[in-house]
Order: C-alpha cells, then structure tokens, then sequence
C-alpha cells in the first residue's frame, strides 16, 4: 500500500504543473480550437492520472521519506529500557504504538480515509437520487417521444435500445446509467422543435458514452481527492461535455433555433436549485457557473482549428510529464531513525564528549561507548564519595615502638654547672 500511494503522490505532482497549464491557458486555447478538441484533452489527462505508469523519462526532480522498519523499530525500543519500566502499562502500550507509527504510516491512514470519505459521499448522494426517482417513476407512453428517438438514433448512428421515463422529481433532461442508460424527462410537454433538441443532446451522451466519462472522472477525483486542481479539471471537463453536445445538437440549425436553446437552458438553469444530479450522470440543464460559457459558445461563429497537431503534442507531454517527479520510500538504519544527539538519547553519559554523526550507523553496543559510560559512572561515583573524618573520641595517641627509658636522678648532688648543662640539653 505504501508503494501505491507514493505512486499516486508522485503521479499527482507531476501532473500538477500540466494541469495548471492547461487550466489557465483555456480562454486562449477556446478561441484556437474546437470544444470537441478540449474534451479529449481532458479525457486524456484523466486516464493519466487515473493509470500510473513511468514514460521512460529521467526523473529531475526526486524526493524520499525516511520510514522506520520494523526491526530498526525494535533496535530503538532498546535504546530506552527505562521509559516502560517506569510508568503504567498502558502508558506503556501507548509508547510502543507511538514508536511503531512513522509519517508514512500516518500518511497513508489519511489518504484511505479521506478517499473512502468522499467516495461515499458521492455514493450515499447516487442512492438518494436512485430511490427518489424509482419512487415517482413512470414508463413513457407517448408516441411521439418514441417515434422521435428512433428517428434521432437512426441519423447518429445509435444502435442501442434506450429506455425513456417520466420523472417530476428532475429538474431537466438527463441520462442515468453506465449499461443500461435511461433517458429522464420531468414532463412530456414539449413543442416537436424543443423535444427534438433535447433528444438529439441526449442521445449524443448516450453514443459518446458520456456516462463512462463522468465514471472515469468521479474515479479520478476520488483517487486524487486532495489534488485541488483535479477537482477543478474535473469541473473543466464536465462543462466541457455539455458544450460539445450542445454543438453537436445545433449543427445546421439557424439563429432562431440557437436562441430558443439558449432559452431553455436559461430556463432549466433557474431551476437548478430543485434537486442535484449525481456524478454518474449527463443533463441538458445547466449549472449557473457554466450557464455563461455554454451559451457563448452556441452563438459562437468563429472558425476553429481541430488541434490534431496540439493534441498530438500534449498527449506527448502526458506520457513523458508523468514523470517529473519522484518519491521515494527510504528504509533508514537503526542508528539513522533517531536525530536527537547521543547524549539526550542516554547512549553516551558526557555531554562534552565530541559529538558523533547519528546517521552513520554507529553501534550502540560498542565496546567504547560502554568503555566510556563506565568510567564516566566510577569518576561520579568517587566525586560523590567523601572521605571519611574521624570523630574526637576516636583519636588515640600513637603507640610507640619501644618502651621509653626511665632515669632517675638526685638533684641535691649535683652540682651547678652539671644543673645548666642537663637544662640545655633538655
């Protein structure tokens, strides 16, 4: 899973850059090529993202994160017998699943949740609709409707059976349905003039497997949920669709036949508000941030290029621009996972020590190191020894060696010089 998601990490970088690019040179590219160019570049670039693979290229730019292994995991347990013999078990549990998370772990926690999170928002969202709508359904009857889709799917060239209902709770037109499309109308009062435009945008969906399309796009978002600019392309793209079947529905029709169209997107765009399609879906209505574009380029009559050679050129740059960045996972050693110096680890006892490279893999249990903490420890141990002081009453006076002579003298018989002489020489 790890290698997955650095995958996807470096995918999502790399095509940053190109997105951004494509994004904000759009009102420039509009005016150069046709909408039908547009939506292949973004089809293009979703199934970029959405399929990892290397284009050959050499990586410019490469990054790695450090990620702790089990066994270098272990070597740090050791590192700190005290920190679990000292506090409660459960402190101590938390410890061990603390040091057993690194940030590679964590990331990876986040992108599953974040990307199940918005997977099933967009789910829960899908089921909604799908239940209101089986509710208040009605299988179309009506003649006129069937006789017209026929005649539609005919001049395009549509083969497959399409189902049409009648459902009050839509909003507008709208196709549902990867392999069994259905076509929801909210009304069958429709002018032949209006029930033939809205029948050839949606039949257009249907043949160009639009649905696929949004599939393929709700996929990508999903897997690039933290990617802004994906949404946004998303967003780009999905416009996009309906701009293109809105000129594939209006070829050959005049100006009267353009402003009535514009009118009822106009009309459905007020309507917007009653109930939100689902991403699994294509509607004739519009949302009123895309309102302004598709009608501009109803009335749009500038002649357009076809981009062969530009598609052919940004296809290239997706296949080799994939690759810009790299991201690596960097299993450290044992003695790497730690950046803190020797001495707040408790591994060396002298903060004066000379200090030593923590990702040089030194060995904890050198002979040296233990050499040195343990003269260390004698030198602490004597300085915080005082010697010991004898008390008064234990002082004695010094024995001697031989017994002191005892002489016996008469001091009458002596006469005076012998008296001074015997003073001086005591």
């Amino acid at each position: 899973m790890i290698e997955i998601l650095f995958n996807i990490l470096t995918l999502s970088l790399s095509m940053t850059p190109i997105i951004a690019i494509l994004l904000l040179t759009a009102p420039l590219l509009n005016k150069i090529y046709i909408s039908n160019w547009r939506y292949f570049i973004w089809l293009a670039v979703s199934l970029r993202l959405i399929i990892p693979f290397s284009g050959g290229a050499a990586t410019p730019f490469s990054f790695n994160i450090a990620s702790a292994p089990k066994e270098s995991i272990s070597a740090v347990s050791g590192l700190v017998p005290h920190a679990t013999s000292t506090v409660s078990n459960l402190s101590a549990t938390a410890f061990d699943f603390i040091l057993g998370i690194g940030i590679v772990e964590i990331m990876v926690i986040l992108y599953l949740a974040g990307a199940l999170a918005f997977l099933l928002v967009n789910i829960k969202s899908y089921l909604s609709f799908r239940s209101i709508v089986r509710s208040r359904l009605s299988v179309s009857a009506e003649s006129k409707i069937a006789r017209l889709v026929a005649e539609i799917s005919c001049q395009q060239g549509l083969k497959s059976k399409v189902k049409i209902c009648i459902c009050q709770e839509v909003s507008g037109p709208l196709v549902v349905g990867l392999f069994r499309p259905v076509l929801l109308l909210p009304h069958d009062h429709y002018d032949d003039t209006r029930l033939r435009m809205i029948l050839s945008h949606e039949l257009n969906h249907i043949k160009r497997h639009d649905i696929a399309y949004k599939v393929l796009l709700l996929l990508v978002r999903t897997v690039h949920w933290f990617n802004p600019l994906v949404h946004i392309m998303a967003a780009r793209a999905e416009r996009d669709i309906e701009i293109t079947c809105d000129q594939i529905a209006l070829q050959g029709t005049g100006t009267e036949e353009k402003r009535l169209y514009s009118l009822m997107i106009i009309e459905m765009a007020a309507h917007n508000g009653r109930n939100i399609n689902p991403a699994v879906s294509t509607g004739f209505k519009s949302g009123r941030e895309s309102l302004q574009d598709r009608v501009i380029n109803i009335f749009d009559r500038k002649h357009k290029k076809k981009g062969t050679g530009a598609l052919v050129f940004i296809l290239i740059a997706l296949l080799f621009g994939g690759s810009l960045i790299q991201i690596n996972d960097l299993p450290v050693k044992a003695g790497e996972i730690i950046s803190a110096p020797l001495y707040e680890q408790g591994i060396i006892r002298d903060k004066n020590t000379a200090p030593i490279d923590d990702r040089s893999g030194i060995d904890v249990d050198d002979p040296s190191i233990n050499n040195h903490n343990a003269d260390i420890d004698k030198q602490e141990k004597e300085a915080t020894e005082a010697p010991a002081i004898p008390s008064a009453q234990t002082i004695e006076p010094e024995t001697p060696s031989q017994p002191a002579e005892v002489v016996i003298i008469d001091l009458a018989q002596l006469t005076s010089d012998q008296t001074i002489d015997t003073a001086q020489d005591n």
